[in-house]
């Protein structure tokens, strides 16, 4: 498939992993199938050299397992940029990220999520259930990760990433709790410190063109745009026919429904970043 340009924004895939078993070849032919020009492939990453966990989820995501994965995979074609990123994550119990701010300079850019709900005792205190805690939760790891140096893109923003929380009441009373001018200060800070706002395609169990999806997630972009944030797409895949998630009818769904242009589009690794964070 040729170039895929929607008002003038490259289609691009920020946000995917490369599970044991895959191969970063098959990713690179399904995205030249989808018309995809940037890939970025986005490992988890946990310093334990540096920085010691007790969760056994990061035990073996080192910087030098991405490291290695890069040296070894194959070149891409001259139609497709291939870019090294790593999803780190901001723990809470103690309030920690899990690389140095050295070490994200051997990659082309790092994504840190403030809402992963999987890692219960970890990234959340174990014992917070309710939709009110959840979304105030939100609100403080929002901002803190936003101060983060290490900090390139912010990662699928208040998506509470457990299938308990993403039942559509529970997920309602969630934004019910979250107001527009609470969300308003929390990207205008994001848009200060040059953050980019991550547009997952994958991250979501509702599914993009649910009608709970756009009464709570394209308000809350359209907030973040009006903010003076800029904006990449991913997918979060997890094995290469993931990648259609971010097809070029679903990104041409959301660039259209968010009125995004050119403008409001930074890709990292590839555009030039407005802030040092």
């Amino acid at each position: 498939m040729a170039s895929l340009t929607i008002r003038d924004i490259s289609l691009h895939d920020m946000h995917l992993h490369i599970q044991k078993g895959q191969s970063v070849s098959n990713y690179i032919q399904t995205a030249q199938s989808l018309g995809t020009e940037v890939l970025g492939i986005t490992e988890h990453i946990w310093d334990i050299s540096h920085i010691p966990t007790s969760s056994p989820y990061y035990q073996d995501k080192t910087l030098e397992r991405i490291l290695m994965m890069r040296s070894s995979a194959p070149h891409p074609p001259q139609n497709l940029k291939l870019l090294w990123g790593g999803e780190t994550e901001y723990a809470a119990v103690p309030a920690q990220v899990g690389i140095l701010s050295e070490q994200s300079k051997s990659l082309d850019y790092v994504v840190v999520p403030h809402s992963h709900f999987f890692l219960p005792g970890f990234t959340f205190p174990a014992d917070m259930n309710q939709p009110e805690e959840l979304a105030d939760y939100m609100v403080k790891t929002f901002r803190e990760v936003t101060e983060l140096s290490v900090t390139t893109v912010i990662a699928h923003p208040f998506d509470p990433t457990a299938v308990s929380f993403q039942q559509e009441d529970f997920l309602s009373a969630v934004f019910a709790h979250l107001s527009p001018s609470v969300l308003e200060d929390c990207f205008s800070l994001a848009a200060q410190r040059g953050k980019i706002i991550e547009i997952n395609l994958g991250s979501f169990v509702l599914g993009l063109k649910q009608s709970l999806y756009q009464k709570t997630y394209f308000p809350m972009f359209a907030i973040a745009k009006r903010a003076g944030c800029r904006f990449c797409l991913a997918s979060d895949a997890q094995r290469p026919e993931h990648l259609s998630r971010l097809s070029p009818e679903n990104a041409r769904y959301v660039i259209e429904a968010l009125d995004l242009h050119r403008e409001d589009i930074l890709i990292p690794g590839v555009d030039t970043l407005c802030f040092d964070g």
